[in-house]
């Protein structure tokens, strides 16, 4: 999926450096692209003048929503999107105010061709990002150690966590979903290191699998805790409290994994 996304995303990078142009229909644009006079004919210019800007933003909307993907976060996501669109439409508000001030507005020219050119060139960055993302991917799935290490995960039980927490041992819980492509380099890559195994072999490992939904003791954990998405790990030390601060979300590498794990047990063995 990252390769076909690198490749779609090149190739609308090529349009942005003149090898073919992408335009609407032109009896779309002839339809929708001249003014209405009032408010319900403002609105459905609004509904559809992306259709008329798709050649332009497309790319760009593409390349966000697959990086919205990764990060698995719902509200950063709606962030990120919600700037989009209040970048996107801050200048026809401005116009719209300031049209009779305005004596001139600036001609197309060389200038949005240089524009166009670095915009591609930053779509040839993110394509070359997603590829190599891919490729550590790969050898990330086929490079299985060795000493097959691995965390003995406990599906999760609300009676399994107030048993940890009764004997006063530190508590993973793994927020994990077979779909979420972090998820999985975190199980192939750092769960698999010998010294986190070695490490979590105190812990009292458990697991909440979202992959085809969780069940009603899972989402009382996940609302209790505010967690909207995978991949989600949870630290508790052994007095039962989680440290928002130490919370995981997205891919971490063992080192940094590690660093973590010491500050919640408070010793490196």
């Amino acid at each position: 999926v990252l390769m076909g996304g690198a490749a779609l995303i090149a190739a609308l990078a090529l349009s942005m450096f003149g090898l073919y142009e992408l335009q609407p229909p032109r009896w779309l644009a002839q339809r929708f692209g001249r003014a209405t006079a009032g408010p319900l004919g403002a609105f459905v210019m609004g509904l559809t003048v992306g259709l008329i800007a798709a050649p332009c933003v497309g790319p760009f909307l593409l390349s966000l929503l697959l990086v919205v993907s990764q990060l698995a976060n719902p509200w950063l996501g709606f962030s990120l999107l919600l700037m989009t669109g209040l970048g996107m439409g801050l200048p026809y508000i401005v116009l719209g105010v300031l049209a009779h001030r305005l004596t001139q507005l600036p001609k197309a020219g060389e200038w949005m061709v240089i524009v166009k050119r670095v915009l591609g060139s930053i779509l040839v960055v993110f394509s070359v990002y997603l590829i190599a993302t891919a490729v550590r991917q790969g050898q990330a799935a086929g490079n299985r150690r060795v000493e097959r290490c691995s965390v003995a995960w406990q599906p999760y039980s609300y009676a399994t966590l107030q048993q940890a927490f009764q004997t006063n041992r530190p508590v993973i819980v793994d927020i994990y979903a077979d779909w979420c492509l972090p998820c999985v380099e975190m199980d192939h890559v750092t769960f698999r290191h010998p010294e986190v195994a070695a490490r979590l072999s105190s812990f009292v490992a458990l697991r909440v699998d979202a992959t085809g939904g969780i069940s009603r003791e899972a989402q009382a954990l996940l609302d209790q805790y505010g967690v909207f998405g995978v991949p989600t790990i949870l630290l508790f030390d052994a007095q039962g409290h989680e440290h928002p601060e130490l919370r995981i979300q997205g891919f971490l590498p063992p080192q940094r994994f590690l660093d973590r794990l010491t500050k919640i047990t408070g010793n490196p063995e």
